[in-house]
């Protein structure tokens, strides 16, 4: 089973998991205007000996709810070549290093789409509490995803599920989040949220330009890209507990340039885009530069494919379709802990973790 406990004032989440000795931090993607904005003179650095996953790095993902097989598809093409994109060289420049006296070890430039399985909605459509942690690990007890300590297990909901955590709520508070957990063993595990956001906050997740058109002709799916990028590029630069890169207000590289975009390229349908690979074009969001301390798309070596794909290869099921329950709840675990949870201060809501987090309610 999984362990986890999301920072929140004196909140522990329990439930069918266990909670471990130290809180994990919750790290989110706010909804455009709610959002930290990186201002002059900031810079993100790194705490020496934080962890890192600097390996290549896994990604396997949980399609809840409803997708078509054109949606896993964009989502699978958009996966499989970011870690060969400019985009990623950015990250590839974040590094982990154990004193100042050994030397670097940087991001990998590898990002592989490890797997997938379907959940045709084994617990609702309403998720809250352990629910994520709780599939992720059915799935890795199950034998469908290995125990993986360098991967993320990417759960992206349908848009008719609702999912709310620490007082918030998908496509109300935020748009994703990243965090991690310990699982039987005691082993770190990282998973991530994003989804296909619906008609009532469309214009909170996606890219200005692209709440009525998109480069695939997809808005939620193409939105959910942005943020998935988001998500991944903080979930290996820092995936955990022992916070690794951050600025001095705790927001990281994602955060820093959220809902920014730089050159874009109109598209036939009147959509934007940025980036390409795969046969399509796509609107991600820029990445925080730890050399330059600024927003960049990379050194513009995969810009938008000027005559994208209309037809790129066909989709693959990877993962039979899930059909197991969720395991039952275990009452054997200690009582969890909360006292590395941050201070809030001021007058924002001190169970709304954009309260903990960025000094405001989301």
């Amino acid at each position: 089973m999984i362990a986890t406990t999301l920072l929140v004032a004196s909140l522990a989440v329990a439930g069918s998991i266990a909670a471990p000795a130290a809180p994990h931090k919750i790290s989110i993607s706010p909804m455009h205007g709610k959002h930290h904005f990186a201002t002059a003179g900031d810079t993100i650095t790194y705490n020496m000996g934080a962890p890192l996953l600097t390996g290549p790095l896994n990604v396997y993902f949980i399609y809840y709810g409803t997708w078509s097989a054109e949606q896993k598809q964009i989502v699978k093409d958009f996966t499989s070549g970011l870690g060969t994109s400019d985009w990623w060289t950015t990250e590839k420049k974040y590094y982990y290093q154990q004193s100042s006296s050994s030397s670097k070890v940087y991001i990998d430039g590898q990002v592989n789409y490890a797997g997938s399985v379907d959940d045709n909605y084994s617990v609702g459509k309403s998720l809250s509490g352990t629910a994520i942690p709780d599939l992720v690990s059915k799935y890795i007890s199950a034998g469908t995803f290995p125990e993986d300590t360098n991967a993320v297990y990417y759960m992206l909901i349908a848009d008719d599920v609702t999912e709310n955590a620490l007082g918030s709520s998908f496509c109300s508070g935020y748009c994703g989040y990243h965090t991690s957990a310990n699982d039987a063993n005691g082993k770190e595990i990282y998973y991530a949220l994003s989804g296909r956001p619906n008609s009532s906050c469309i214009s909170g997740c996606a890219p200005p330009t692209n709440v009525d058109f998109s480069p695939n002709s997809d808005v939620p799916t193409d939105a959910m890209l942005s943020v998935m990028a988001h998500e991944l590029a903080e979930a290996a630069s820092d995936p955990s507990n022992n916070r690794a890169w951050n600025d001095a207000s705790g927001a990281e590289n994602g955060d820093m340039c959220a809902y920014t975009y730089g050159a874009t390229k109109g598209e036939s349908n009147g959509s934007s885009s940025n980036c390409g690979w795969n046969g399509r074009n796509f609107m991600i969001q820029q990445n925080w530069d730890p050399e330059t301390q600024s927003c960049t798309m990379g050194s513009g070596g995969s810009g938008p494919n000027p005559n994208p794909n209309p037809n790129p290869s066909p989709a693959t099921t990877d993962v039979p379709p899930a059909t197991t329950d969720v395991p039952p709840a275990t009452t054997d675990v200690p009582p969890a802990t909360t006292t590395s949870a941050p201070q809030v201060t001021g007058s924002c809501d001190p169970t709304n973790f954009c309260c903990i987090y960025y000094g405001y309610d989301c």
